[in-house]
């Protein structure tokens, strides 16, 4: 299965915006999917920083892995229950390095709906807990990373490519 989540809107810095743009329009990506994409190479890259974190959130609030995970799928954090002790110590997110987006009128991006599959979903949420920022924050951050990590990799080299009209360019193919 998966969950529809209405994102009104995301922030996107300059660059990031541009980017985004670019990989819907000259690389075809629907704009509409994009985020989905943005978070669903995120959630592979980081898998196992995640499932570590979910263990030792539920362990802190002494609930069962299954109870977890449900309540988190089918439900909300808020949902969770309450810690037993002391927040755990998540070490260094995959996120910590990507700042907060300004929340200024020039960094609003419209948007719509964002798909996650049910494991993702959760994996967000899990995301949402370590990094106790706002849905709108971490997804936007997501975006930022992503793009910050893969355009010259997987997207501008495409529009290079094209724009020369080459294969490849000094022997580099597009992988």
């Amino acid at each position: 299965m998966s969950k529809d989540v209405r994102v009104a809107y995301l922030y996107m810095d300059e660059v990031t915006r541009e980017r985004f743009n670019l990989a819907s329009d000259r690389i075809g990506w629907a704009n509409k999917n994009l985020v989905q994409q943005c978070v669903a190479a995120f959630f592979k890259k980081n898998r196992e920083y995640y499932i570590n974190a979910a263990k030792l959130d539920y362990a802190a609030r002494n609930m069962a892995e299954t109870e977890y995970y449900t309540e988190l799928r089918d439900g909300s954090i808020e949902g969770l229950s309450p810690y037993r002790g002391e927040r755990p110590d998540f070490g260094t997110a995959p996120l910590d390095s990507v700042p907060d987006i300004p929340t200024l009128k020039e960094n609003k991006q419209t948007y719509g709906v964002v798909r996650f599959s049910d494991y993702n979903s959760v994996l967000f949420k899990v995301a949402l807990i370590v990094d106790r920022g706002a849905m709108i924050q971490v997804l936007s951050r997501i975006v930022r990373q992503h793009f910050d990590s893969y355009w010259d990799l997987n997207y501008g080299v495409q529009i290079a490519l094209d724009d020369a009209r080459r294969f490849e360019i000094d022997g580099q193919p597009d992988d």
